[in-house]
């Protein structure tokens, strides 16, 4: 039998593949949160995707590779319609809009947010992954905070899609530190994979 995962994998397999089956779904009054992750020009893919509580799976992400993106007006214009559109998470019997988009805070994304606001968009969030986190005893910085958190949401019944690359993704995240936790860089975690985690 294969390995329940790889040595250092911080996602095990068990727990990525539960997670695919169990489908459940947000509460009625759940925020939908998008997020955005960019890829400038790059090899790698513009991501966006959906959570309701619980779910994260009945809305698809979206995927735009990063060589069609290279100016920002193609991410302005996708994200504008992201947050203008009517959503119908889970069983689709209630359609929302999106509550807050979180993207990463980094290089030209403040060009795309600062030019979302100019259009009229508030409800966004720019996170830097590298800042001081809550706890910097706990989480050497906000990516640590981030990731923890989403193992928890895992562990208490959050469901996520059957994407491949999404699953892939989980499997390249590897702490290099405990106390506090810390992750592998997205810059070397590229080098070892060729890829960083999109999705």
């Amino acid at each position: 039998l294969p390995p329940k995962s790889n040595a250092g994998q911080y996602f095990n397999e068990e727990l990525i593949v539960k997670s695919q089956k169990s489908k459940n779904l947000g509460m009625a009054d759940d925020p939908l949160i998008a997020t955005c992750d960019f890829a400038w020009g790059g090899d790698d893919d513009n991501c966006i995707r959906f959570r309701h509580g619980l779910d994260m799976w009945s809305i698809p992400a979206i995927k735009i590779p990063g060589e069609q993106t290279r100016e920002p007006d193609f991410m302005v214009s996708l994200l504008a319609d992201t947050l203008s559109r009517d959503w119908a998470p889970g069983l689709g019997k209630r359609k929302m809009k999106v509550a807050a988009l979180f993207t990463d805070g980094s290089g030209i994304s403040s060009r795309v947010v600062t030019r979302l606001r100019q259009l009229g968009f508030k409800n966004i969030v720019e996170v830097n992954w590298a800042a001081h986190s809550m706890n910097p005893a706990k989480w050497r910085n906000v990516k640590a905070m981030m990731i923890e958190r989403f193992l928890e949401l895992l562990q208490n019944g959050g469901s996520i899609d059957e994407s491949k690359e999404l699953a892939a993704d989980m499997r390249m995240i590897m702490p290099v530190n405990y106390v506090p936790l810390q992750f592998e860089d997205k810059k070397l975690m590229k080098k070892r994979h060729g890829k960083s985690t999109d999705d």
